[in-house]
């Protein structure tokens, strides 16, 4: 990024062409301008330089926090050259579907204004996707922003007239590269592993060359996406180290006719799984890979705490002196759907970690806690928010006749994760094709106006104050058992937007919990209020009344597998009790399935039971299973079995099979079980499996 120093800075501080986020205000006026300049000599004022069409402006952001809407606070440690960036990946197939984005004004912005507006609003690198062939044999494109190096080029050269460095992520792949699915492209299809590290290389050389070319301020490249599982259809570590090596040699080569200092990052997921990070450092060493930055995905929701974050990129800083930062990390400001085609995380999504406020200030609360994390590690050099502006292209009113319009637009101009033209590519993605699935998590509304969270990249540098206000306020749910009024808590713990927290009594309706009492087992909504920031304010809890559960290890938690018996008829191991966050419904434990061939297996517990009545159930989710798969749960008294069929769709999306009125003739002793029969790479996983007794 280009820098001036500040004392040139206020006779470039006329900022009229645009209203922006470089002041406090929402508008840019003489008055803002002024105070912009009285700041400029302010050695802590933040600085940089955009390109308003042909002209080149210097701005800069005053030292004084900014009053807002939502509460950050100044990283003061934070180093001038801190990459506060933005994946927009997606930006110019919304453009071409007919969205228009907006500023702060309400001001159209034109594509070279928007990637200036992004500037003016603290964001200083672009990151883009790169893939070799997203189209099948009738040129009909894959979706996903049609990511293919003449777009990318366009919006590269767009960032880079902004004032901004642009990351060339290379996905070697002709569609979506993460840690489930890394295929070779097309044309790479049955190469032997030299053939493909030299067609690696030459396609690696080529596309930087023509984007330098084309004049692309390229400041990075990222050799894979994800490469957790794999890279390019490799996924054993001497072949994947190959084409690493491929990558590496021909970046730092372009980079030497060019006379540019390009950093290599190598990209990986799942920091959450211990040892994994250390292992693939080591690995990367193993054969002396050059490269500067380790990077790893962040989502709050999946990828475990900061603290965890912190410490593993550290030991990878630590150990081999390489750079640290964060390629992708975003979250929620409502729980809406914009486009009608379903999102990533929902309020029926399970499994995720939902640790802070489903709002703007969540956002920004997760954008300053993740910049902090990355410092932390004392070799931090930035972090990326992922498809801030891949809004709907329609916004969706419920009706059929909307979704249908934006199909076809999806369909035309690769605006939607994926069209049904992918799946001669990826089946999944023909399957579950669709329109945006982070449109809740964008840092523009659903009609592209910005929201004040997109503001938070300039507020990390200043600051900025809000009125006192809850975030969220936080309380479990209740467990307990059922013909009893609920033993509710009498605090629940509130969040302010200031990053402070307290406990405040709360007040539970009595009627609420007298229905409860007396309707036996089940799950009750008790509502509540309590009092916080000068505000009376409504809560609720789920209170769920059960008898006990019959279950030993219900949740899958004991690796040891001491409670339940596994037997396999068919399948290389294919099922075992795992610790693996991604995959879990609640807890850190799930019962797991995954093989390359046919899987045929059954996982039985025998349980002791006395005469009764009992409902038997648990959760599933999983997908590849083909067009017949076979599961089932059951409880066997005997001779009697009762039965109940299911079936997966996708990752965390839980089904809930469940046997009611078992009717348990006598003392004795039951099997419950598990069965599960499907073709090879099917996957999936169980949890929270549950045998209570309902008549008592």
């Amino acid at each position: 990024m280009r820098k001036g120093s500040s004392s040139i800075l206020a006779a470039f501080l006329t900022l009229s062409l645009l209203t922006g986020c470089g002041s406090a205000a929402q508008s840019s006026t003489a008055a803002d301008t002024e105070a912009q300049s009285s700041s400029a000599a302010d050695p802590e004022a933040q600085s940089t330089v955009v390109q308003d069409g042909s002209e080149t402006r210097e701005f800069t952001w005053p030292a004084e926090p900014a009053e807002s809407t939502i509460y950050v606070e100044k990283i003061a440690d934070m180093p001038e050259d801190f990459i506060t960036g933005v994946d927009v990946s997606s930006y110019l197939s919304e453009i071409n579907s007919g969205v228009t984005f907006y500023d702060y004004e309400g001001n159209a912005l034109s594509p070279q204004d928007f990637f200036v507006f992004l500037h003016r609003c603290g964001i200083n690198y672009i990151r883009l996707r790169l893939w070799v062939d997203p189209y099948d044999e009738a040129k009909n494109a894959y979706g996903g922003g049609n990511c293919d190096l003449q777009n990318v080029t366009e919006m590269g050269k767009l960032a880079s007239d902004a004032g901004m460095q642009v990351l060339i992520d290379f996905h070697y792949s002709d569609f979506w590269a993460d840690p489930s699915k890394q295929y070779a492209p097309k044309a790479w299809a049955g190469m032997d592993i030299d053939t493909k590290a030299q067609a690696l290389s030459d396609y690696t050389t080529e596309s930087l060359k023509a984007l330098l070319d084309d004049g692309v301020n390229v400041g990075m490249v990222q050799l894979g996406n994800e490469t957790t599982g794999g890279m390019a259809g490799e996924s054993s570590w001497p072949k994947m180290l190959r084409l690493f090596d491929a990558g590496s040699k021909a970046v730092r080569q372009v980079a030497e006719d060019k006379g540019q200092d390009i950093l290599i990052a190598v990209h990986f997921a799942n920091p959450e799984r211990a040892g994994k990070y250390k292992n693939f450092a080591y690995q990367l060493a193993s054969k002396h890979i050059d490269y500067d930055v380790f990077a790893s995905s962040y989502y709050p929701y999946w990828h475990g705490s900061l603290e965890n974050l912190t410490g593993v990129l550290k030991e990878v800083a630590d150990t081999y002196d390489k750079k640290v930062m964060v390629a992708e990390t975003s979250y929620m400001y409502t729980w809406e759907d914009g486009d009608g085609s379903g999102n990533t995380e929902s309020k029926e999504t399970v499994g995720s970690d939902w640790d802070y406020a489903v709002s703007q200030q969540g956002q920004a609360d997760v954008i300053s806690k993740v910049t902090r994390a990355v410092l932390d590690t004392g070799a931090g050099i930035g972090i990326f928010y992922w498809e801030p502006a891949w809004i709907p292209v329609q916004v969706w009113n419920g009706e059929e006749s909307v979704y249908k319009e934006n199909q076809k637009i999806w369909e035309t101009y690769g605006s939607g994760w994926a069209s049904s033209f992918s799946g001669d590519y990826d089946a999944d993605a023909a399957m579950y094709y669709g329109g945006s699935a982070v449109d809740n998590q964008a840092l523009f509304d659903f009609e592209g106006h910005p929201l004040e969270s997109l503001r938070t990249f300039e507020y990390l540098r200043r600051g900025a104050n809000a009125p006192l206000a809850v975030t969220r306020a936080v309380v479990e749910d209740f467990l307990g058992p059922a013909g009893e009024i609920p033993a509710l808590p009498e605090t629940v713990s509130v969040e302010f937007n200031n990053g402070t927290a307290e406990d405040v009594p709360v007040t539970w309706k009595e009627e609420d919990l007298l229905a409860a009492a007396e309707g036996g087992a089940g799950t009750y909504t008790i509502n509540g209020t309590y009092e916080a920031a000068g505000q009376m304010l409504d809560i609720s809890c789920q209170a769920i009344l059960n008898t006990k559960n019959y279950l030993a290890d219900p949740g899958f938690e004991d690796t040891s597998t001491a409670s339940w018996t596994i037997t396999v008829n068919s399948g290389n191991d294919p099922v075992a009790i795992e610790n693996d966050l991604n995959n879990v419904r609640s807890g850190n434990g799930c019962l797991k399935f995954w093989a390359e061939q046919e899987q045929d297996f059954e996982v039985t517990q025998v349980v002791h039971l006395e005469e009764g009545t009992y409902r038997l159930g648990g959760y599933l989710e999983g997908g590849d299973a083909g067009e017949s798969p076979e599961f089932y749960i059951y409880l066997r008294q005997g001779d009697q079995i009762w039965r109940q069929d299911t079936f997966v769709t996708k990752w965390q999306v839980w089904e809930n099979p469940e046997i009611t009125d078992i009717s348990v003739a006598g003392e004795c002793d039951v099997t419950v079980g598990i069965v599960v029969k499907v073709p090879g790479k099917a996957w999936g996983a169980f949890d929270d499996f549950y045998l209570y007794r309902i008549d008592e």
